[in-house]
């Protein structure tokens, strides 16, 4: 059920910026990522016995390039939350790819 509300809030989202005629632009996590991210800040993933190289553990590493961005922004969810929140980091991390791309 959680997969299917998603896909109906992105339908909905997507028609609504058809329908106002607003430019949108869709750009892979990739993308964004390697021009946000430097190399000192990518963090890992503990490596597991099946693997052959380290995964990029993207949610800190999303985390310490929005802190290195903006050092005066506070990340956390609410007052409450102690760590900065992965999901706000990324939205400014993407904000800014958006910023330095023209877009």
């Amino acid at each position: 059920s959680t997969n299917f509300s998603m896909g109906h809030t992105l339908g909905l989202i997507l028609g609504i910026v058809i329908s106002s005629k607003i430019r949108l632009i869709r750009v892979q996590p990739k993308a964004w990522q390697k021009a946000i991210w430097i190399t000192s800040e990518i963090e890992y993933l503990p490596i597991k016995p099946d693997q052959t190289k380290p995964l990029v553990n993207t949610k800190l590493t999303s985390i310490k390039a929005a802190l290195r961005l903006f050092p005066n922004t506070d990340f956390r969810k609410s007052d409450r939350s102690i760590n900065p929140h992965d999901g706000i980091c990324d939205a400014c991390c993407m904000a800014e790819y958006g910023r330095r791309s023209n877009l």
